[in-house]
């Protein structure tokens, strides 16, 4: 009897996984769609604000750059209605314990800041990217708050509640390879 029990509770926990897997697929797709609708409008209402002559700076974003905005909006809003759907209730639960973190942060955060400092000294020197009217200074001032800005909102969101609820789900090899293929 014991170990039909025991079957029985293993089964029920799989199909609670895939329930779960299959809710963040609902996400993922209604992110991308909130997404899709949501850049044409915004997109149009920067063309008419820089037609009656307001935010002129506005020109030099495409249209691909208010998509992804478009998606992070769409990725932040619906991120409360999925983890009450989900009904997670405290976030520490979605990670394991990890003595190692402030070694690691440092590790990823050096190695990215390396890596980036890099690929902008070779743009530059290469031509590939010239200063604008701007002091070296001050873009490369813009530049860090506008990564620091949108690394911490992205990598929060991407990397740490999806991969949480991943994990959570199917496993840390799906948050691994799952958050790594669709970003």
């Amino acid at each position: 009897m014991r170990n039909w029990s025991e079957a029985q509770e293993g089964n029920w926990d799989k199909k609670r996984r895939v329930k779960e897997f299959g809710k963040i697929l609902v996400y993922l797709v209604a992110v991308l769609a909130g997404g899709a609708l949501l850049a044409p409008p915004l997109y149009w209402a920067a063309q008419g604000v820089m037609a009656a002559g307001w935010l002129q700076g506005l020109q030099k974003y495409a249209f691909q750059k208010y998509f992804n905005r478009s998606l992070l909006v769409a990725a932040v809003v619906l991120l409360g209605p999925l983890v009450r759907w989900l009904g997670v209730t405290d976030w520490t639960s979605m990670f394991r314990a990890d003595g190692r973190k402030w070694s690691r942060f440092g590790w990823g955060f050096g190695v990215g800041a390396s890596v980036m400092a890099g690929l902008g000294w070779g743009s530059v020197e290469s031509g590939f990217y010239q200063w604008g009217g701007w002091p070296p200074g001050v873009v490369w001032i813009k530049a860090l708050c506008s990564g620091v800005a949108v690394g911490l909102l992205e990598e929060s969101l991407f990397r740490g509640a999806i991969a949480g609820l991943l994990e959570r789900s199917r496993g840390a090899g799906w948050a691994l390879w799952g958050t790594s293929g669709l970003f």
